[in-house]
Parts: C-alpha cells; sequence; structure tokens
C-alpha cells in the first residue's frame, strides 16, 4: 500500500483475470510499484490492441488516412487521488470521435514521468507488432506548454517529432481573459484583446510582425503585462499560426474532451483499481465501435467526418492563399523572398520545468523586498468602488499642504464641505481618521492623492497595492518631482465662487476654468455647521438635507416659493425642510397645533429663505448631504452646487 492508499496487488490480481477473460495483454501492461524498486516512479500504463493498431495507423510515414491526423496529450490531476493520470488520445475521422490511444497513472507529471510514458508506449507498439524498430511516428503532437511534454518528446520521439509539434491556443486565450482584469477601461481591455486576436491568427510571420510591434507599443503604458508577453514570445513557434505547419494542424487540444467525460459520469478521486476497470471499459467500447464500424453497423459519433475535414481544409487554403497575395503587394519588390519564404520549424525553445500555460505574477511573501503584505497582481471589487469615487470626486478637494521627503508624501486635503483629510504616503500607506481606510483596503482619498497630486497613471500597478517597497516609494516619489505643481498663490484664486462673491483679487472665474485641475471648491463657499451653531444652539430649526427624488403624487409639483416656477420632478436634486406645519382650523380642545411636513424647494439660495405659511421654516443654516448621494453625484451637479452659496455639509 503507497502513501495515498492505493492497493498494487490489487491491481495485479485484476490484471491476471483481464488477460484470462479478455486474452489483452495490454488493457494492464504495466504495472510498477516504487516501493520494491525506487529506481522508476510508482505507474500503471494501459491501452489494448484496438487502440495499439490506431497507434500503428497513425505512422506519418505510411499509406493509411489516419497517418495525417495529430494526436493529443494532455494531464488530469483530478483522477487518482495522488497519482497524475496522463493520457494520449487522437481524433478519428471514420468513427467521428476522439479516441484513446494509451493511459498511465504516475506519481507526477514531469519529465522522468513522460519519457516513461513514450518508452513504454514504443515498447507495447514493439510487442504487438512483433518489430522491434517501430515507435509511435503521428504526424504532429498537440499538446499544452507544460516544460516535461516537450523535452519528453525531444529526448524519445526525436527532433522531427519535436519540430511536429504545437501547443493550445485556449491556453493563450485563457492567459489574455486573465490579464484583461488587471486592465483599466473599457477601451484599454478592448484594445488589448484584438492586438491578441490579431497576433494569434496572423497567417504569415510579416504579419504576425507588424501585430507583435503594435503589441510592444501597448506594453510600454501597461509595463506590468510585459513578463506575460516575453513568456509567449519565447513559445511563439508553439501557439501562434503563423509559426505552425500548415496541413491539417487543430487549435485546441481534444484531449480534454476524454477528461470532461470522466468529470460528468463521476470518474474522479478513483483508486487505481477503479481506474483501471474504467480503462477498460473504455477500451472494450472502443473495440465494439470499430467492429460495427467494419460490418456497417456503426453511426458514428457527432463530430465532422472526413468528408467534412477535406472541405475544411480546402476552405482554409483559399484565405491563405488571399493572406499570401495580399503580402506579395506589400513585400519588398527588390527582394522579397527575404518576407515571404521563413522556416516552419520552431524555434526550438524549450524549459524543461515551464507550468501548462503562463503563470500568474508570483507574491512576493513577507519581507521580500521590504514589502509588508503580498503583492496585489488583480484589482478587487473594493478596490475598483474605491477608485471610481476617487475619479468622480476629482474636483472636490483642494491641497492645503504638501511635504515630500524620500521616504513619503504627507498632503493635508480639504473638501468643499470644510472637513480635512491627512493622507500620508509611505511603505504603508494611511489616511488619517478614515473609516474606509483598513488594513486590507485603501480609501478613495489615498488614490486620489496617487492619482492627481502624484500623477501616477490609471494603470499603475502601485495604485492596489496596500504596502509599497522602497523602489516604489521612490517612483512615487520621482513622479511628483517631474510633475508641475501648482502654488499657493494660484490656489486660492482658482477656486469657484458663488455669483456675487469676490475671489481673490480681479474677476470672477468661472468653475469651468478649473474643471481639469486638481484644485478643489473652497469650503468659504459651504460653511460648516461649526461656524454657525453658537448662533442657531437657542432656536429649533428645521433639519435641512439635499435628496435625489422628487415629490409625491398629489403634493405641490413646485418649488414651495410661489414666485419660483421650477417643477420639482423625480431624479432630479431638491433640497428639502423637515419642519412642521399649523393647519388654519384648531384642534377639539380649540388649540393651535403642528404636524410634521417636509417642505421641497428647488436649488436657488433665495427659494430656501422663503417661509411657507404655517410653517416654521428658517433660513438653512446647514444643508447635509448623506456619503451615498454624495458618491453618486455627477461634475455637473458638482459645479452646479458650488455656485449656489448653501451652507452644504457632507455626512
Amino acid at each position: 500500500m503507497d502513501n495515498s492508499g492505493h492497493n498494487f496487488d490489487a491491481v495485479g490480481k485484476y490484471r491476471e483475470k483481464v488477460l484470462e477473460k479478455l486474452d489483452d495483454p495490454y488493457l494492464i501492461y504495466k504495472v510498477h510499484n516504487k516501493s520494491l524498486d525506487p529506481s522508476r516512479p510508482s505507474f500503471v500504463f494501459k491501452s489494448s490492441k484496438e487502440q495499439l493498431q490506431i497507434a500503428v495507423d497513425m505512422d506519418r510515414q505510411g499509406s493509411n488516412p489516419l497517418g495525417e491526423e495529430y494526436c493529443h496529450l494532455d494531464g488530469n490531476h483530478k483522477r487518482c487521488a495522488g497519482f497524475k493520470t496522463i493520457t494520449l488520445w487522437m481524433y478519428h475521422p471514420f468513427l467521428q470521435q476522439m479516441c484513446k490511444i494509451a493511459t498511465m497513472e504516475v506519481e507526477s507529471e514531469n519529465t522522468l514521468a513522460m519519457n516513461l510514458f513514450w518508452e513504454m508506449l514504443n515498447e507495447a507498439l514493439q510487442e504487438y507488432t512483433t518489430n522491434p524498430t517501430i515507435r509511435f511516428r503521428s504526424y504532429g503532437y498537440m499538446m499544452d506548454e507544460a516544460g516535461a511534454f516537450w523535452s519528453s518528446i525531444a529526448n524519445i520521439q526525436g527532433e522531427e517529432d519535436f519540430q511536429r509539434s504545437v501547443s493550445c491556443e485556449k491556453h493563450f486565450d485563457f492567459t489574455v481573459l486573465r490579464q484583461e482584469k488587471t486592465l483599466v477601461g473599457g477601451e484599454v481591455k478592448s484594445e488589448f484583446k484584438f492586438l491578441c486576436n490579431s497576433l494569434q491568427k496572423a497567417e504569415t510571420p510579416l504579419v504576425f510582425q507588424r501585430a507583435s510591434e503594435r503589441m510592444d507599443e501597448f506594453i510600454k503604458t501597461h509595463s506590468h503585462l510585459k513578463s506575460w508577453w516575453t513568456w509567449w514570445q519565447k513559445r511563439q513557434g508553439h501557439v501562434f499560426r503563423a509559426f505552425k505547419p500548415r496541413h491539417n494542424v487543430p487549435n485546441a487540444n481534444h484531449a480534454r474532451i476524454g477528461h470532461s467525460r470522466w468529470v460528468n459520469i463521476g470518474a474522479v478521486n478513483l483508486s487505481l483499481i477503479d481506474a483501471c476497470k474504467e480503462d477498460i471499459a473504455e477500451s472494450l467500447k472502443l473495440a465494439a465501435a470499430i467492429r460495427a464500424y467494419g460490418s456497417g453497423a456503426f453511426k458514428g459519433g457527432q463530430g465532422p467526418s472526413s468528408a467534412d475535414l477535406r472541405k475544411r481544409r480546402y476552405a482554409e487554403q483559399n484565405k491563405r492563399a488571399d493572406v499570401y497575395i495580399e503580402e506579395l503587394d506589400e513585400v519588398n519588390q527588390a527582394s522579397p523572398a527575404a518576407s515571404i519564404i521563413t522556416s516552419r520549424e520552431t524555434d526550438g525553445f524549450l524549459d524543461p520545468t515551464s507550468s501548462h500555460q503562463h503563470d500568474p505574477v508570483k507574491r512576493p511573501t513577507k519581507g521580500n523586498k521590504g514589502r509588508a503584505v503580498p503583492y496585489r497582481s488583480p484589482r478587487s471589487k473594493a478596490f475598483m468602488r474605491s477608485l471610481e469615487i476617487a475619479k468622480k470626486t476629482k474636483n472636490s478637494f483642494n491641497v492645503l499642504k504638501k511635504v515630500v521627503t524620500t521616504e513619503r508624501v504627507e498632503t493635508h486635503l480639504k473638501h468643499f464641505t470644510g472637513k480635512i483629510q491627512k493622507v500620508t504616503i509611505r511603505t504603508y500607506p494611511d489616511c488619517a481618521d478614515c473609516v474606509y481606510c483598513t488594513r486590507q483596503t485603501l480609501c478613495s482619498h489615498i488614490l486620489w492623492v496617487y492619482l492627481f497630486v502624484c500623477k501616477l497613471p490609471e494603470a499603475s500597478p502601485i495604485l492596489q497595492q496596500r504596502a509599497l517597497t522602497t523602489e516604489e516609494m521612490a517612483d512615487v516619489v520621482s513622479s511628483l518631482h517631474s510633475t508641475p505643481q501648482i502654488s499657493s498663490t494660484s490656489v486660492s484664486r482658482l477656486v469657484c465662487s458663488s455669483p456675487g462673491t469676490s475671489v481673490g483679487v480681479g474677476t470672477q472665474p468661472s468653475c469651468s476654468a478649473i474643471s481639469d485641475t486638481q484644485v478643489g471648491f473652497s469650503s468659504s463657499l459651504f460653511p460648516s455647521s461649526q461656524g454657525t451653531q453658537s448662533s442657531s444652539a437657542t432656536i429649533n430649526r428645521p433639519r435641512w438635507e439635499l435628496l435625489r427624488k422628487g415629490v409625491r403624487k398629489g403634493i405641490r409639483s413646485r418649488c414651495r416659493n410661489p414666485t419660483c416656477k421650477v417643477l420639482v420632478q423625480d431624479g432630479v436634486l431638491v433640497i428639502v425642510a423637515n419642519a412642521t406645519w399649523s393647519p388654519s382650523h384648531l384642534n377639539s380642545k380649540g388649540e393651535k397645533f403642528y404636524v410634521p411636513s417636509k417642505f421641497y424647494f428647488c436649488l436657488s439660495s433665495l427659494c430656501c429663505k422663503h417661509q411657507p405659511s404655517g410653517s416654521d421654516v428658517l433660513p438653512p443654516d446647514e444643508i447635509t448631504i448623506s456619503e451615498d448621494l454624495f458618491q453618486d453625484l455627477t461634475p455637473n451637479e458638482y459645479v452646479q452646487l458650488s455656485n449656489l452659496g448653501l451652507p452644504l455639509t457632507w455626512q
């Protein structure tokens, strides 16, 4: 019994019975237990007579139609607990289905195990055909980018087979989708997907080179994609169509079709003995299908027939001819061969330790390069929400004070409501007294400083890091030194003013003049509650608030100021006074009484000063803005509120 509880004695007992009853020594061809012979890893290799005959018919030097078909190689890590399942498949155009050639359960998916797989397959073929020189020679090999697959083919099958190997385009598509999530903005994501699609579908090296140059330009502004692009550039001869062989090359690894069937029938986490039973059942079904096809009784699978494949190849050749003709018109007429005639061989790149596709950026551990928390590659929903708030409040803050050293950037921001936030950018960014700045998340104030004070690009990976390295902190400081700064004098003169309020010396600047600057609204236009509390402490004033909703049906649809003609409609900003109103009649005791009431006003300081008859409404000392509404305001609404001259206060 091995560490995972698999019973090799049971497999051996079952193998003897299978050989006795089914007379096929290849159904369970080889069984090896590492505990008895440590020179080899533990494995179970399985095939069948029918599967080996298919492998013989696939010889590219033979005359059988199967000699033009690619084999599909892949590994499955969930079928047997503690073991990796290596499978070799091919598409049978007459049976119109994927047919398995060989299966091997082995301890790990490394070069040693893959070398063993090809050795077992070639040994079984030699025993089956009684030809000691025969080996598996498929027209080509389709697999993923696992380095063990590529190195084993070069080691065992030979250089010619290595040159006939290609990798699955779907794995490239998977990494494109993953990298797309790291980009910001719909247009940027669309451009990235278009460039990747152009690289993948380029029919000639010249077209690929042009697409590659455009991708290089894109990478310059999105440097975090550089490692991903370099990884695939090394393997361009494996995955991109411009460098692949032309005849009958599949685009995807169809071995996953067989693996998906295992999942559908629940054949996962099996023991070795159960996996043997499943594989023998599949081999017997394949043998029955081949016999039925020979007698004309087999209906066939759902895949394309050999006639369909010929039509598809015919259409693909016409398409490539158009591309070649277009390329002829563009190349240098003096030496056309230099741009057209290129080798279709792979560039020989081989990394035995490579994974099956580009790995995500490895997150440094604590203390690696001085980062206090793990590196963050994707952007979370919480971060994207804070980023949107920071961009939306671009013109809402005023930089009161800024201190820059080599180790930190300390900034004091003043909101147009008068609230002051102290933001410190250092190796662990912090925003004082902000409930949204936690150990896990960054608040919008920190991101505001990154974007509009430090002038970092929105796509910079520095933005989503909860802790910075010393190198990243140096980049932040250097961006400040390279950014033109606005003096405090210009700041005081570039604030919006309400009509009739002087700003600095000279004419009153309009709000549109500062819409693209980092200078926010002047807090003097919207006095906070501290400045008016002493004068109104003894008066029971109504509560004023800013809302985005209309008046209920049946109530006044206009502003409560009788001289105002503005309609109060649903979806617009209105000012509401929560006060009391006294009806003209008396109560049952003959006394005057008051009832709670809401009074709606348009966005006008004159209308808010009007007192409806019978109410206790007084001119507002402060008008509160809820946090949810504040985050929902548009830039135009910010400008509109800044010109009101009302005491707006953000909660």
